[in-house]
């Protein structure tokens, strides 16, 4: 039985990669990406395109800091993948983003460990753009696919050369081959101003620790 529920774990986990193959997209869109996004504009479902340092979040576009440092957080993911995992799976998740405590995300100027400048208190992260450049919600589904993916990582969901056979290229054909995180176009909505972008490359790493901060200091939002 035990054997049954960890090779289980593995295939969700794969298949949460192979899912992540079609969202990655590389740090120069190509046209045809930029018009998706467009269309998007267009049909008055977001209202810009940002990167990460644009939306002052430079810590979204980059890989967690010593993610092993904090010997508490498997504990933390376990706890997180348990807590989800109670929801129904095609419950819509909403979450503050660039949130840097409980679990230290990234290296954050003047932070004193209370989200000082992340900016955590103005944006929120409600989906992501697919690769057919399709927005999506973020649901519970996707949350127990994440942390299951983090639990198998050992407290990361890592990009290494032995998975990236299995990316696709985008538009212009260029594979990744550069970048070892992934990264997912995700779509964060202004609480003060209610406009939504597109950020951009956002590091699917930082995601999830906003995911668990969000669980654990109960600031995660469901419909």
């Amino acid at each position: 039985m035990k054997k049954s529920s960890v090779w289980k774990k593995i295939a969700l986990a794969f298949s949460f990669v192979i899912s992540l193959a079609l969202i990655i997209s590389l740090s120069k869109p190509s046209n045809a990406i930029d018009s998706r996004y467009q269309n998007l504009i267009d049909l008055g479902i977001i209202d810009a395109v940002a990167t990460p340092h644009e939306l002052g979040l430079d810590q979204l576009g980059q890989q967690p800091v010593d993610l092993s440092a904090n010997p508490s957080l498997m504990n933390s993911i376990r706890r997180v993948n348990r807590e989800v995992m109670q929801m129904p799976e095609n419950a819509r998740l909403i979450f503050p983003i660039g949130t840097n405590s409980p679990i230290k995300m990234g290296d954050i100027p003047q932070d004193t460990g209370h989200q000082a400048d992340s900016r955590s208190d103005e944006y929120e992260g409600e989906g992501y753009v697919d690769g057919s450049g399709n927005p999506q919600s973020f649901t519970a589904g996707d949350g127990v696919e994440m942390t299951t993916a983090e639990l198998l990582g050992n407290g990361s969901i890592a990009m290494d050369f032995n998975s990236q056979h299995i990316l696709v290229a985008d538009a212009s054909r260029t594979f990744l081959q550069v970048r070892r995180y992934p990264t997912i176009n995700l779509i964060v909505r202004n609480k003060r101003t209610g406009t939504r972008a597109v950020m951009v490359n956002t590091n699917l790493n930082a995601v999830c620790r906003d995911l668990l901060n969000a669980v654990l200091n109960s600031n995660l939002r469901s419909s």
